[in-house]
């Protein structure tokens, strides 16, 4: 089991109304209010104001590089064709369809992994019980044909990777068990089943 978390943060730098009404004095132990004529008023002004603009400057700058960072992230990432369906449309789609698939090419970035039953599951969330991950069932007549083109196992092969996937997604019920029955308590994931390995389409391997 994995767990996940993201995080939208945002930064916020609050700047006086108006600078005029701010004067600090030369003093190391203390700050008093001036007259606005007095020399030491100007001095102290001009200071701030500088410290200001040099602040905002570097804001800006903080924030063009995250901006920078997140685009080149995601244009390395989303790589995929025009007609793709990404994992939260084949969520909504899958949902609205059940208990019938859609059919589609499936774009995946898998982050984690697992295995059950000869069967391989890709994950595009951390969790895989996350509402928003789709998962990518590579059923165990595929596994071998796959793993025999790879040269290594699905999982160290595709983990980290964009994928293709052309398929069919359905809306699964997954049943929470107690002492090893089923409760009346479950959640819904939705699956993308693979029984060939020529259904998937590996970017960056």
């Amino acid at each position: 089991m994995q767990s996940g978390q993201a995080y939208n943060r945002r930064a916020t730098i609050s700047l006086p109304a108006s600078s005029n009404e701010v004067y600090l004095s030369h003093h190391p132990s203390r700050h008093d209010c001036r007259s606005a004529g007095s020399p030491d008023a100007h001095l102290s002004l001009a200071l701030l104001n500088q410290v200001l603009t040099t602040m905002k400057r570097l804001f800006a700058v903080c924030l063009a590089s995250f901006a920078l960072a997140g685009c080149s992230t995601l244009s390395g990432r989303l790589t995929y064709p025009s007609g793709a369906i990404l994992p939260p449309e084949a969520i909504q789609r899958a949902a609205a369809a059940a208990p019938k698939p859609i059919h589609g090419l499936f774009y995946i970035y898998v982050r984690t992994t697992g295995r059950e039953r000869g069967q391989i599951y890709l994950n595009s969330e951390n969790d895989y019980r996350d509402q928003r991950n789709i998962t990518v069932v590579i059923r165990p007549e595929a596994v071998q044909p796959l793993e025999a083109s790879l040269g290594k196992s699905v999982d160290a092969a595709f983990t980290g990777k964009s994928l293709l996937v052309r398929g069919a997604a359905y809306r699964v019920k997954v049943n929470f068990y107690s002492n090893g029955k089923p409760t009346d308590k479950y959640y819904y994931q939705t699956h993308v089943i693979v029984s060939r390995a020529d259904q998937i389409t590996a970017h960056g391997i």
